[in-house]
């Protein structure tokens, strides 16, 4: 899950002085590193404009997931 700019994003670049593993470029901010990437979201929570988005299939299917695995209680574990 990599948030892209849309068409909102003014290159303030903000997203890149921000994003703690330096996955978009500081020179271009429209261009990400899908690799490097670790999906904290920073660059969206950050963004002025609200330019950054993820696909909103790809949300509504992890969103999906967590619920079903999150729905019940775990009890805690202790490992040594």
């Amino acid at each position: 899950m990599v948030p892209k700019p849309t068409k909102d994003c003014t290159q303030c670049g903000l997203c890149a002085e921000k994003c703690p593993v330096q996955a978009i470029d500081k020179k271009d901010p429209k261009k990400v590193d899908g690799k490097t990437c670790i999906s904290c979201m920073r660059c969206v929570s950050v963004c002025p404009q609200s330019a950054r988005k993820i696909n909103a299939v790809m949300m509504t299917a992890v969103s999906t997931m967590l619920k079903k695995v999150c729905s019940d209680r775990k009890e805690c574990e202790l490992y040594l």
